[in-house]
């Protein structure tokens, strides 16, 4: 009986020790081990205006970003007389969420496919070192361990554009939708906030 109640113990706080070591929805979000997802930082709706570069007219829009998986999203911005929507990759920027575009159109946009193999979304760990920009001339500045560093450098040229971020500290989208009309193409830059 009595090496029957030592089991009971030992399997009872095995079992704690187990239940605690792997419930992932206590770990800091920010551990290297646990990327954050970037999705869930930026999904929802955002309401604002968004502005007419051409014309300079300003109007009500409504941006709705809805998570593809941990870091991507789809964007679908709706104004009177105006609706896109994109597919856009997330990365972390310490106090922002930078975003581009994936598949086709990062090749229109680009000129060349996007390579997974350099491109990362979440910033890395504390000592990882950046092997590819260490043996390159990066043109890009800032922190190498960086998501958004290491894709520009890893990812594009110098005079590559990009078309807008998140602010999840202040709930805030900004994002200029491209329109190509005929020969012309200008921007409808939206700015709102998430509700």
């Amino acid at each position: 009986m009595k090496n029957m109640s030592k089991f009971f113990i030992g399997a009872a706080i095995a079992g704690l020790f187990f239940a605690t070591s792997c419930n992932k929805d206590n770990m800091d979000p920010g551990d290297p081990i646990t990327p954050v997802k970037l999705a869930n930082k930026v999904a929802g709706t955002y309401n604002g205006n968004i502005t007419n570069t051409a014309t300079n007219q300003t109007k009500p829009a409504t941006v709705t970003v809805t998570a593809v998986n941990d870091s991507v999203v789809s964007i679908h911005c709706v104004a009177d007389g105006f609706e896109q929507t994109h597919t856009l990759r997330l990365y972390d920027n310490n106090d922002k969420v930078m975003v581009c575009y994936t598949g086709q159109e990062f090749e229109g946009e680009y000129g060349h496919h996007l390579d997974d193999e350099t491109d990362f979304c979440n910033n890395q760990p504390d000592g990882w070192e950046n092997d590819w920009c260490m043996n390159n001339n990066c043109w890009y500045q800032g922190d190498d361990s960086n998501a958004w560093t290491n894709h520009m450098n890893t990812q594009h040229d110098q005079n590559d554009v990009h078309y807008g971020d998140f602010e999840p500290g202040n709930n805030a989208c900004n994002y200029d939708f491209k329109v190509v009309d005929g020969n012309s193409t200008y921007f409808q830059s939206f700015t709102g906030t998430k509700n």
